[in-house]
């Protein structure tokens, strides 16, 4: 089944998990974001947040990983793998869910 592109993922079936024979549909890195979001604000909620200074600093390290993949992947002939995606999907997702958490809770 092909899916239609749209704003939250671009949902190419080769980048996308196979469960059953089943396409999930959205890609494996954007499933990944989406999950690390919540885990982000499940942690952020559970155990707070650090100063926004030292938020800042890890949101854009953490997009060190997946920089990495994404910029090996266009000028090589590099392939990443569906869990590599998920998995840096997550770690930006955490940040980003902390991020989220602090913009709505704590910047008031």
């Amino acid at each position: 089944m092909k899916f239609p592109r749209s704003f939250i993922c671009h949902g190419r079936e080769e980048r996308c998990f196979h469960v059953r024979g089943e396409t999930f549909p959205i890609c494996s890195r954007c499933s990944g974001f989406y999950f690390g979001i919540a885990l982000g604000i499940l942690f952020s909620l559970f155990f707070g947040t650090p100063s926004v200074i030292y938020l800042f600093i890890l949101t854009n390290v953490s997009l060190i990983p997946l920089a990495i993949d994404g910029i090996m992947q266009e000028w090589t002939s590099y392939e990443s793998n569906n869990n590599l995606r998920f998995g840096t999907g997550i770690i930006i997702g955490v940040f980003i869910g902390m991020d989220i958490f602090w913009l709505l809770f704590l910047s008031l």
